[in-house]
């Protein structure tokens, strides 16, 4: 069997691209053949030019000033996706896409916020409007927030309605589409959590055993970063900040030229991790580091559903910041009940996906 996956792959984003190769992991461990759509999305390949010149001139003036370290990250993560992603051929036309989808089984949007309308502007090429409704599957797909606008309902009800099987990252998505289409879709875990700490580890060759605390942040978040500098002082442990443009808003910069595999060896090393990410908690969680992970409080609240969500089904809410003073880091992670947990969403996820697959055999 073969399968094509739609998503975010071409995304200077951690989290992106390692949920990319997660999925295709655990697609494989089922003994499917993985491969990634090649889709050329103008408007996310906009975001990762160079430099910026539509959010204003501060905004060139400080991608200008980053230019440098993002251009050999950029690098970093090309080589990445050569060497670790079953890729296809560019596809930027809808013909382009239906001849692919034509040589694959099924289809899969997602992981990711791929339902997100912000972020595709609205590009319905991830709600698989170029696949056969037999073929389409979701999987941990995410709306991203906590409501459909209504000149979108018509458009989503149309495709989604026409889908082999449906899951979603979320219980905000499950929400949006209960009311979209009458139908329970199921809730899945993010393909990373999919792969055990053991399966990360194949990504690491010759690294060394070094410890550190790990900030990764993807909005400003100067609480934290005075949280990890008195950690610093009181452990000595150096800190590695993950922070995208880190080097323009933090100065100090160590692991801004991280790539993937990178990125998962310092989560591996971590003694601490300070987050304001989905992607920097779920790794904390799956690889069982004292972390705490600070909520958006200025946006709605649909961005944050996506973390309440997986911290609410593994029973560690707690780990929430709410006072930023290091005994909230310190106090002591129940794992035990959380890796029990996490092992039956595990087993449950991969089961929709085995049923989604199994459907015309």
């Amino acid at each position: 069997m073969k399968v094509g996956i739609i998503t975010f792959h071409q995304a200077i984003n951690y989290g992106a691209v390692l949920q990319t190769y997660a999925l295709c992991k655990a697609l494989e461990k089922l003994g499917v053949q993985a491969e990634i759509i090649n889709y050329r999305s103008q408007k996310l390949e906009s975001d990762y030019k160079l430099v910026q010149t539509s959010d204003g001139v501060r905004a060139m003036l400080r991608t200008l000033f980053t230019a440098p370290l993002f251009q050999q990250k950029k690098r970093k993560f090309q080589s990445f996706e050569k060497q670790y992603l079953p890729v296809s051929a560019p596809a930027y036309t809808t013909a382009q896409l239906q001849k692919l989808a034509s040589t694959y089984d099924y289809v899969i949007t997602g992981s990711d916020q791929v339902w997100n309308w912000q972020i595709t502007q609205q590009d319905m090429r991830y709600l698989l409007d170029f696949v056969a409704p037999e073929k389409r599957i979701s999987y941990a797909a995410s709306f991203g927030r906590a409501e459909l606008p209504e000149a979108l309902r018509g458009q989503y009800q149309e495709l989604l309605s026409n889908y082999a099987a449906l899951s979603v990252r979320e219980v905000q998505g499950q929400k949006i589409l209960r009311e979209l289409l009458g139908c329970e879709a199921e809730v899945t875990l993010d393909p990373t959590l999919l792969l055990k700490q053991e399966d990360w580890q194949n990504l690491l060759q010759h690294r060394d055993e070094k410890k550190y605390i790990v900030i990764y942040n993807v909005r400003m978040a100067p609480k934290l970063i005075d949280m990890a500098k008195k950690l610093q002082r009181e452990t000595g442990l150096e800190i590695i900040n993950l922070n995208p443009r880190a080097r323009a808003v933090y100065g100090n910069r160590v692991g801004y030229c991280a790539d993937p595999a990178d990125f998962v060896y310092y989560l591996l090393q971590a003694e601490y991790v300070l987050t304001t990410s989905f992607h920097g908690t779920i790794f904390a969680i799956n690889f069982n580091k004292r972390f705490l992970v600070e909520l958006d409080n200025a946006k709605d609240g649909g961005v944050n559903s996506r973390i309440e969500s997986i911290l609410k089904i593994l029973g560690l809410e707690q780990r929430v910041v709410r006072d930023y003073r290091l005994e909230e880091l310190y106090a002591p992670i129940d794992f035990t009940n959380a890796n029990a947990r996490l092992a039956v969403e595990r087993a449950r996820s991969r089961a929709f996906l085995e049923r989604a697959l199994m459907q015309h055999e």
